[in-house]
């Protein structure tokens, strides 16, 4: 059973790394293979029974496949058309989701049941954001919608779109994963009618009470920080955890607890199973009729359904309810039944019930953990000491998951075995049974108890972050590499007396020591990151790199620093930079650099802003931008044109003060202008500054003050790369300055519609490399729409 699970989850999850989405075709193979399987699997002959087990594994990884293209076609085919991007419609539907903050409003997913106008069709299942109203009369904080609220609104949709780069996350392929098929705003100064609750939709109702909770949970723990975790564990909602307490988790590996894990579920179905077993015994007449371990196990099966359901639902609770109820089952009829018949069971469910679930990091964490407790407790002597076997366990879990862990989030912790030995009994045996009782019941003290252990808890936590080497951290592992350490992981946890364990190091090795290529001496490699309406470029050199701006900040506690500079930064291995450029005080240029500092060594940072910004808070060495400076790595050129000397003190635009930056590699150049435009393009000029370069990042994202006519003859460069946002509301790249570029024939790309573009200069025979034409998944706008 598990072995044809985890073919079929094989075949889902190769459908989704393909750049296109291919027909339905393969259904035809299956009969065929299924009728021979099991034909052959009844002959004596040991060839057949092999050709048998062949056959019927073959059809499991052609039907995850299919099925998974099925659900695929079908999700894909409810699409927005372009030209309602951007258009105001109005619609009438239902909120289905529980409504979370946003930055400016309150998020929720919408299930559209009639376009009220003749502008076409919206998808059925969209995401919205509901702007707050300056003057609304409403308390601070309440929710302007409750799941299964029936409304009449009028939203502006676009279709699903986020950035594209390496070592990035693909919230594209999340959205299709929820069945979002697209996203928009409701226009504030439009009505909205209000038509009335749905009374007896079973998950409305759910959602509802998980509103109500959430909302009384805020209220018992206001002003607390460990308020977010409650609601996490108490509802599955994580958007209330702080950024600085999901770095403490994620430092010491625990950050899976405050998740609604498979083990939360687990603790709380036996405890309540315990507890219904005692007292089903106070009454003999009903446990001679339905004896007490029976009643326990059932009452501890809808326990664990009812968590699962309060939590969300998601994968680690699918996983374990199907678990449990498989194991109940069995154990009612007296059937024995192997673990990994188990474990199989649950996978083919989930994948059945969603085939996009092998897109998320939880899914393969979750099962992950589960199979390797399975294979290293199938080891195990019953007689060993309970805190030996809970030992292995923990060694089990962090040697299994953790190639899987550097592959999705190129880190792993090492005082996590330390961290999960005292937080996971904590959490799961004090924290969550008083946070489901104070859930449930009128009173405060058992929600405020479990907040007082969670801060408890952090002391430790924070102890052990702040140990040296608490977290590893490392560049992305070379694909081949991580099934060969997983194996080789395997090969370690096999049973004691086993021979050769010892090369299963040996398999490791690959995964920390095969390291992404630099450049050769007198090359660069330069990569346009795609961060959408804003600027950030890294240039690296042979052992040298250099940052220059770092992306646009969107909310408090989310910026492209963070989502995708440092990212990349540690895909590629670059544990430091050498220099950071900090152009000018504009938020689409500057929005990243605090987080860049605080997660990358930063030896100087070379800006146009005043030492005292704000913006430099965490710099250490802080020099001024000025033209003239220059300096050389392995043998290529840098030179700042940029501003003149001492004009880069306080007053006059922002623009107007950017550093500019050339680059000289062999006979290929590069020049960032940032923002500047026509005043200091002609300033430039005049002064002339050696502006011919190969490449070109289009001055000021493109807009209609910018790339005069002079400059690009200046410049006259075989490609020009526009850093715009996708649908931005500044209109960039103007009309004017592309047909500028192109009566030129100069070679255009945009990030919104090319991703993050690389390429390497210094050889003379430079390429561009773009992200979603190189790496196409079906689900992707292609490069070259536009």
């Amino acid at each position: 059973m598990m072995l044809g699970a985890c073919l079929f989850a094989a075949g889902a999850w190769l459908l989704q790394q393909q750049a296109s989405l291919p027909g339905v075709a393969g259904t035809v193979v299956l009969v065929p293979l299924l009728l021979a399987g099991v034909h052959w699997r009844a002959r004596r002959e040991r060839v057949l029974r092999g050709c048998a087990r062949a056959c019927l594994g073959l059809a499991c990884l052609v039907a995850g496949f299919e099925w998974a293209a099925l659900q695929a076609h079908w999700r894909l085919s409810d699409a927005l058309p372009e030209r309602i991007e951007g258009r105001d419609v109005r619609v009438r539907g239902e909120v289905v989701s529980l409504p979370v903050r946003a930055s400016r409003g309150w998020r929720f997913e919408f299930e559209v049941e009639r376009t009220l106008a003749a502008e076409g069709h919206v998808p059925r299942h969209v995401l919205l954001t509901m702007l707050d109203d300056p003057g609304d009369q409403a308390e601070p904080g309440s929710v302007p919608v409750v799941p299964g609220e029936q409304l009449e609104l009028t939203a502006r949709f676009r279709r699903p779109h986020g950035t594209a780069n390496p070592h990035g996350f693909d919230v594209e392929a999340r959205l299709l994963e929820h069945g979002i098929r697209a996203t928009g705003y409701v226009r504030p100064r439009e009505p909205v009618r209000r038509l009335g609750v749905s009374a007896w939709n079973p998950m409305r109702l759910i959602d509802r009470w998980r509103l109500h909770i959430r909302e009384r949970l805020q209220r018992v723990l206001d002003g607390s920080p460990e308020s977010g975790v409650v609601v996490a564990l108490a509802i599955g909602d994580q958007q209330s955890i702080p950024r600085e307490r999901w770095q403490l988790y994620t430092t010491t590996g625990i950050n899976h607890l405050v998740s609604i894990s498979g083990l939360h579920v687990t603790l709380f179905a036996v405890l309540a199973g315990w507890l219904a077993r005692r007292a089903w015994r106070l009454f003999p007449r009903a446990a001679r009729c339905f004896p007490a371990p029976d009643a326990g196990a059932w009452i501890g099966l809808a326990a664990a359904a009812a968590y699962a359901l309060l939590a969300g639902f998601a994968v680690p609770a699918q996983r374990t309810l199907w678990m449990l109820g498989t194991a109940t089952i069995a154990g009612r009829v007296r059937v024995l039944v192997d673990p990994w018949d188990v474990l199989g069971i649950a996978l083919a469910t989930v994948l059945v019930a969603d085939p996009f679930a092998v897109t998320a990091p939880g899914f393969w964490l979750s099962f992950g953990a589960v199979a390797l407790l399975v294979f290293s407790g199938g080891a195990e002597r019953s007689r060993a000491a309970w805190w030996l076997r809970w030992g292995r366990a923990q060694w089990a879990l962090f040697l299994g998951l953790a190639p899987l862990l550097l592959a999705l989030f190129r880190q792993v912790s090492l005082v996590a075995p330390l961290a999960n030995a005292v937080a996971v009994p904590v959490v799961g045996t004090v924290v969550v049974p008083l946070t489901l009782l104070g859930a449930v019941v009128p009173w405060h003290w058992p929600v405020r108890l479990a907040a007082g252990v969670l801060e408890l808890l952090d002391v430790f936590l924070r102890w052990l972050a702040a140990l040296p080497l608490a977290t590893y951290v490392q560049h992305a592992p070379v694909w081949w590499s991580i099934p060969l350490a997983l194996a080789a992981a395997a090969w370690l946890l096999l049973p004691r007396g086993f021979p050769s364990r010892w090369l299963g190091w040996l398999g490791l090795l690959p995964l920390v020591f095969v390291r992404p290529d630099a450049p050769p001496a007198g090359h660069a490699d330069v990569t346009l990151l795609d961060v959408g309406q804003g600027l950030a470029a890294v240039v690296r050199t042979q052992s040298s790199t250099l940052l220059f701006d770092a992306g646009p900040a969107w909310t408090a506690d989310s910026d492209s620093g963070g989502r995708i500079v440092v990212p990349y930064l540690r895909g590629q291995g670059i544990t430091r930079l050498e220099m950071l450029v900090v152009s000018h005080d504009d938020r689409d240029h500057t929005g990243g650099v605090a987080s860049v500092l605080a997660a990358v060594p930063v030896s100087t940072v070379l800006t146009s802003l005043p030492r005292a910004s704000p913006v430099l808070s965490g710099a250490g060495r802080v020099l001024r931008c000025a033209a003239g400076q220059s300096w050389s790595w392995d043998g290529v050129e840098f030179q700042i044109l940029h501003p003149a000397p001492g004009a880069a003190g306080p007053g006059g635009r922002d623009n107007a003060r950017s550093c500019v930056l050339r680059i000289v590699a062999g006979s290929d150049s590069l020049l960032l202008p940032a923002d500047i435009e026509r005043d200091s393009e002609q300033a430039l000029i005049a002064a002339g500054a050696p502006l011919s370069s190969t490449l070109l990042v289009a001055p000021h994202h493109g807009s209609a003050t910018s790339s005069t006519e002079r400059f690009i003859a200046a410049v006259s460069p075989e490609a020009v790369l526009f850093p715009v946002g996708y649908r931005n509301r500044f209109g960039h790249p103007h009309d004017d300055v592309v047909s500028r570029y192109r009566e030129r024939g100069i070679l255009m790309v945009r990030t919104d519609d090319a991703g993050a573009v690389s390429a390497r200069i210094g050889g003379g025979d430079w390429s561009l490399d773009r992200f979603r034409e190189s790496r196409p998944r079906y689900w992707r706008a292609p490069a070259g729409r536009r």
